[in-house]
């Protein structure tokens, strides 16, 4: 249980994390971009059923996803990972706002800039790079409601067979279990955002 975890709290604690961050600047007018785990700890709280930090802070907080200062078809540092994890937990909240709102229209243009991103980004070759960025991307562009409008299409089997390729002979994928494992949720046609719905 992640509220009551050998005595932590640990929902609690990842919500107070999110707050520091959103608190931690007037995002509005932001040039830089928020620490790159917001939308991981969004995701994390979403997966959880705590949608939180919305009804304290308003909609406000999803702005710090919204990625304001990205173009598409330009590359940025960790571009393609930051455009994922935003699209994966704006994802997963568009499932919990599902009436008519501010809130919701938020959501669906914030996840729709993400992803043109994500697709303006992908290599001729398929791949973006590296197994993790290939992998986090695949499960992005999963988790899409829509495709982007005026986007060129994301190339799936490219984008797979770029990591079959980057597979080892041992079986896995880049340096870790993590890699490994993102990188057969890209092979199964199933996002990651979808991790509450696991049965452990």
């Amino acid at each position: 249980d992640p509220r009551d975890f050998f005595g932590y709290d640990l929902i609690a604690e990842i919500e107070d994390r999110l707050d520091q961050i959103f608190m931690s600047n007037d995002w509005t007018d932001a040039k830089e971009d928020p620490p790159l785990h917001y939308p991981a700890l969004m995701l994390v709280l979403c997966n959880s059923g705590n949608v939180n930090p919305i009804a304290e802070h308003g909609d406000r907080v999803l702005d710090l996803m919204a990625i304001p200062n990205y173009k598409a078809g330009e590359r940025y540092p960790l571009g393609v990972e930051r455009a994922a994890m935003n699209a994966l937990a704006l994802r997963c909240l568009q499932d919990k706002f599902t009436t008519v709102s501010t809130t919701k229209k938020k959501l669906f243009n914030h996840a729709i800039k993400n992803l043109r991103c994500i697709y303006s980004m992908q290599e001729s070759d398929g791949g973006f790079g590296t197994v993790y960025t290939t992998a986090l991307a695949i499960s992005a562009v999963f988790s899409r409601l829509v495709a982007p409008p005026k986007a060129d299409p994301f190339q799936f089997k490219q984008a797979r067979e770029w990591l079959l390729e980057s597979q080892k002979e041992d079986g896995s994928f880049g340096s870790s279990i993590t890699f490994t494992s993102l990188a057969i949720g890209g092979m199964s046609s199933r996002s990651i955002y979808l991790l509450s719905k696991v049965n452990c």
